[in-house]
């Protein structure tokens, strides 16, 4: 489900944990997604998860798969962001 969401979104730096739901009798995956960046102005970049040193991380988007077909949609958390 992961490699799925990130070749549909490669810029996006995705959540190692992705949270089943049910809704209206269906079952999704919901994976979160961060805008992150190492050059955000004024502040000093720290270690992560996500194998680089960042500065800024938001979680803007959140992905929602399908458990029975695969099909995918994402939906922008978070319209306004500094980039």
């Amino acid at each position: 489900m992961q490699e799925r969401v990130s070749q549909i979104a490669p810029f996006l730096a995705l959540d190692a944990a992705p949270y089943p739901v049910l809704s209206e009798g269906k079952l999704y995956w919901i994976q979160d997604a961060y805008t992150i960046s190492d050059r955000f102005p004024y502040s000093s970049p720290r270690p992560s998860d996500f194998g680089v040193g960042l500065n800024y991380i938001r979680n803007s988007v959140k992905a929602v798969v399908d458990m029975y077909d695969g099909t995918c949609r994402s939906t922008l958390w978070i319209r306004k962001t500094p980039f």
